[in-house]
């Protein structure tokens, strides 16, 4: 008999997307949602389900030299009904360089698989503009 890999321990295929951030919604609130009202979307939700193993937020504002605001960039899982916040990625104060990279920060996460059912988003905690807050959040892991 055959043997099948375990799509939780080892997902079938890749999967990688991401989520703009740029003029986005500021939510100043850490409670649950009842909807998706201020979220981007950044995994929808999967036939099989998915297994997140990494975030990465990277600066994208169209000025390489201003300077950006700190801010929190909220993760929600929602479960169809209710988005729940999941993790906070804080973002410090950054001056842009034409001589030095962006600033970008990765999470790597270990046993976080998201059912068929339920679906990843993002939000920021101040109002980002084009010119100097914008940020672009990518996610990484595997398709059960």
């Amino acid at each position: 008999m055959a043997v099948s890999p375990n799509s939780i321990i080892t997902p079938q295929n890749p999967y990688c997307n991401f989520a703009s951030l740029i003029a986005a919604t500021a939510l100043t609130s850490r409670a649950p949602i009842v909807g998706v009202g201020g979220l981007t979307v950044l995994v929808p939700t999967q036939t099989n389900g998915i297994q997140i193993n990494q975030l990465r937020v990277k600066a994208s504002g169209t000025t390489v030299s201003g300077s950006n605001a700190a801010m929190s960039i909220y993760v929600w899982i929602y479960n169809g009904t209710t988005a729940t916040l999941f993790d906070e990625i804080i973002l410090s104060t950054t001056s842009g360089s034409t001589t030095a990279n962006s600033f970008q920060t990765d999470v790597y996460y270990s046993g976080v698989i998201l059912p068929p059912t339920h679906s990843l988003y993002v939000s920021e905690s101040i109002l980002s503009n084009a010119t100097l807050t914008g940020c672009v959040v990518h996610v990484f892991g595997g398709l059960l």
